[in-house]
């Protein structure tokens, strides 16, 4: 699955949600607790870990940024021991490289005939509020993605997020910059 995502900083979370409230349906609102893992061969392969709503999920995205667009080619399972899975990647040469916590509420955008898209606004801890906006396409060509992100950009602004907001780093990274590390 290829996840077409844009991310951007909001200064005014309380009138943003009114306007997403407007705009789409509300899903659900969930604490999401993730810890990243990378290869000390120096690999650069990377694991997520998340815990959500009691589910352990194991993701593997293979991450690109484009015109401040992400695209990820994602790759996600369930376990059912983590202990064991984290006793795995640790025998494979994995180590903590961060974690993250975050307070979503996740919404649902119909585009007419077009793709449906997440909304999520989130509370980041160590960095602030974000708005996410997210496609999921399978296996999606160079014209699908364009005509995603000019639908992602489009609902930015319709959210009352200026495109000055947006954020092109990986909260991994901001995050590490933060820690200092």
């Amino acid at each position: 699955m290829t996840e077409i995502e844009i991310k951007a900083h909001v200064t005014d979370p309380d009138i943003t949600e009114q306007t997403i409230r407007s705009l789409a349906e509300f899903s659900r609102e969930s604490r999401k607790r993730d810890v990243y893992w990378v290869c000390n061969s120096g690999s650069p392969v990377k694991i997520r870990i998340r815990e959500e709503n009691d589910c352990i999920t194991v993701t593997y995205k293979r991450k690109e940024i484009r015109d401040s667009i992400e695209i990820n080619d994602e790759q996600e399972f369930a376990v059912s021991d983590r202990r064991a899975f984290e006793t795995l990647i640790t025998d494979l040469g994995f180590s903590i490289s961060s974690e993250k916590e975050k307070i979503t509420r996740s919404f649902c955008y119909k585009t007419g005939d077009g793709p449906t898209v997440t909304i999520e606004l989130s509370l980041v801890a160590g960095l602030g509020w974000f708005i996410e906006l997210e496609i999921l396409a399978e296996s999606p060509g160079e014209q699908e993605i364009s005509r995603d992100r000019n639908i992602l950009r489009e609902l930015l602004g319709r959210c009352g997020i200026p495109r000055e907001a947006i954020e092109p780093r990986f909260y991994t990274e901001m995050l590490g910059e933060v820690s200092g590390s």
